[in-house]
């Protein structure tokens, strides 16, 4: 989840990471790329994000990514 003061950790020497991952099926997105018209933002009530493969792909890109990452 996002905070208003997530960049603060990173400002005090915390390395930190913002993952942003789409949440929008494809169809709608093009759509609104095509029509000029924007999507409905993340703390808008009328962001509809496609649950299901927004979270597989959420996981799989954050597992892989902690995988990655160098031992400290």
């Amino acid at each position: 989840m996002i905070f208003e003061d997530f960049a603060e950790f990173n400002l005090a020497g915390i390395p930190s990471v913002d993952l942003s991952v789409g949440a929008v099926k494809p169809e709608r997105f093009a759509a609104a790329q095509q029509s000029g018209t924007p999507l409905p933002q993340l703390r808008s009530a009328a962001w509809a994000p496609d649950h299901a493969p927004t979270l597989k792909m959420a996981m799989v890109v954050e597992t892989t990514e902690l995988m990655e990452l160098p031992a400290h």
